[in-house]
């Protein structure tokens, strides 16, 4: 007779258990001017940063060993 045992482990990269790091915010004397492209390009820079930040904890939730609130 042959038994066969099927089982299925969650593995998480090393890399989820690193907490994000916090949003870079200017300094109170800092001046940034831009055009329509430029504020194009921080729109989508912006939009990129909060998604890929959302799928990290989203990815960190995944994994009971590394999950931890997000502030």
């Amino acid at each position: 007779m042959i038994q066969r045992i099927y089982e299925t482990r969650l593995i998480c990269p090393a890399e989820l258990a690193l907490p994000i790091p916090p949003e870079a915010t200017p300094a109170a004397d800092a001046v940034v001017r831009t055009n329509a492209a430029g504020d194009d390009y921080l729109a989508a820079k912006d939009g990129r940063e909060d998604l890929l930040a959302q799928r990290m904890a989203d990815a960190q939730a995944q994994c009971p060993a590394v999950a931890s609130p997000q502030p």
